[in-house]
């Protein structure tokens, strides 16, 4: 009866990917449609769940993988997803180190740490759907504005050292901490005023 179940509701998943493929519009520039992956899908599916998510604009890169903003169809929530194709992780090591980081940030709870949420894999790819910075980074504020207020400084680096501070208690190691990996986001704070809420991604991390 459980796997009676099962099948209908991933049957009516299914369904509602097929129905909702045509109205996805994809957001990102043409020179970001020609640099995502020709075989990589716009709609992708979860195997396990049946969920269905759309891909939109490439939001960053690195050695292993990219990163697009995705979107999931049942609920319209937006993640930030890293994407990885297993060639590009052929090798024992290299998919060790991507369990690893996985294995690490899923356990992390912490306002200064970017939310793990979830991640699942098909025949081409690893997804790690991650919370979505909608601020961009540190490195993309100074670059527009050339320099920031001693305030500033000491705003943003109360909270990168509160985030590691957790890491390090946790005994994990922040190896790839730069401006280009602090990250932004607008929270609600008390009262219903919006403030502004720096946060870090724990990109690379290992055991102390």
């Amino acid at each position: 009866m459980e796997v009676h179940k099962s099948t209908v509701l991933q049957q009516t998943n299914s369904s509602m990917c097929e129905s909702t493929q045509r109205s996805c519009e994809p957001r990102r520039k043409r020179t970001e449609e020609r640099s995502a992956p020709s075989e990589m899908a716009r709609i992708i599916t979860d195997p396990a769940t049946g969920k269905c998510y759309c891909r939109g604009k490439v939001l960053g890169k690195g050695g292993f993988a990219k990163c697009y903003e995705m979107t999931d169809l049942s609920t319209g929530k937006v993640y930030a997803a890293k994407i990885i194709p297993h060639a590009r992780v052929s090798k024992p090591h290299q998919r060790e180190k991507i369990d690893r980081e996985i294995e690490l940030h899923r356990v992390l709870h912490h306002k200064n740490i970017v939310h793990f949420y979830h991640h699942f894999e098909d025949k081409e790819n690893i997804y790690i759907l991650l919370e979505y910075c909608s601020r961009k980074s540190l490195a993309h504020i100074l670059k527009a504005r050339k320099v920031l207020t001693e305030p500033e400084v000491r705003y943003y680096l109360r909270q990168i050292v509160s985030g590691l501070k957790y890491l390090h208690e946790q005994e994990i190691l922040h190896r790839d901490l730069k401006l280009a990996t602090v990250l932004l986001q607008c929270c609600r704070g008390t009262g219903n005023l919006r403030e502004n809420r720096r946060i870090f991604r724990a990109g690379l991390e290992q055991n102390m």
